[in-house]
């Protein structure tokens, strides 16, 4: 079994989707091949190469090479929507994926690979753009391939004081500061940094405090971005000459591995209620991690003999 790949962005089976996929490849084999890129990463038919592996059966492939990371994804969209009836929030989440994925493709470019509309799109566009999760593009794709100026939205007065995942407490001549968690610091010992804080502002404080699913939801977003970018530069073609450099930053990378540790722990996993394929990915990831870093802590360790 392998770990979910970056191009599958469709839900997965359910118990019950799964169970009965898996019956009839017992009963039938795979009927249609799936499909790998030139590497070997699945981009359509991840579940039936995982049940094949589960009975030990062979799982025809086709090759599909010479795509890019941007053309795999939207080739596994198009292969695997057709097959599957989507409600409105997995189809919501499903086009907040594409974007975070592809921000500079058009709405249209959205809307066409996840069989959406493209004014949905631009609604969840502007959504994630102000929650900061995606960044606002000056140019994109449209759907005939050519590169489209796109104005900056003006910023609403209502939201341009919005941080994602912050609490914001509103300037009132020169009287208060932002970015201080009122959270974690309460009113009282917000009043200690800023002054006394006026009823109104005191409200607005409560109003605007995200909702804790969404602000996890973001970060988890703008993490998973940030470490892509951080895994592309090990494929740059200066990275050998330039390895050394990044060795001063292990430390703050060690600090983050230790605190998304604690995080894993804190979010209990095993108590969710989710699928068991969901459960196979995660305990799959988790022990290639684990793997990989208990590898890396041996190497260590021989050297220091």
């Amino acid at each position: 079994m392998t770990s979910p790949t970056p191009y599958q962005l469709l839900p997965p089976l359910s118990d019950e989707e799964y169970a009965a996929l898996r019956a009839d490849i017992a009963e039938n084999g795979v009927r249609v091949p799936i499909d790998v890129d030139e590497n070997g990463a699945v981009l359509d038919g991840h579940h039936r190469a995982w049940i094949t592996a589960e009975l030990g059966l062979d799982c025809p492939r086709r090759v599909v090479a010479g795509l890019t990371d941007e053309q795999k994804r939207t080739h596994a969209l198009a292969v695997n929507l057709y097959r599957r009836s989507l409600n409105r929030a997995e189809k919501r989440a499903l086009i907040q994926r594409s974007l975070v994925s592809d921000p500079h493709l058009s709405d249209r470019q959205h809307a066409e690979r996840t069989g959406t509309d493209h004014k949905t799109v631009g609604v969840q566009r502007t959504q994630l753009e102000g929650r900061g999760e995606i960044p606002h593009v000056s140019e994109r794709i449209d759907t005939q391939g050519r590169q489209q100026p796109v104005p900056r939205p003006a910023a609403r007065a209502d939201e341009a004081d919005l941080l994602a995942g912050e609490d914001w407490v509103e300037p009132q001549d020169g009287q208060f500061e932002h970015l201080l968690d009122a959270s974690s610091l309460g009113a009282p010992h917000l009043e200690t940094f800023v002054g006394p804080i006026p009823s109104e502002a005191r409200a607005r404080m409560a109003e605007r405090r995200r909702p804790l699913p969404e602000a996890f939801a973001g970060a988890s977003h703008a993490l998973a971005r940030a470490a892509e970018r951080l895994g592309r530069l090990t494929a740059d073609d200066r990275w050998s000459k330039n390895r050394g450099a990044t060795h001063p930053h292990a430390l703050d990378l060690l600090g983050a591995l230790k605190n998304m540790s604690d995080l894993v722990q804190a979010m209990d996993l095993p108590t969710a209620a989710t699928t068991s394929e969901a459960r196979r990915w995660w305990a799959t990831s988790l022990r290639q991690t684990s793997d990989a870093l208990a590898d890396v802590a041996n190497s260590l360790e021989q050297e220091n003999r």
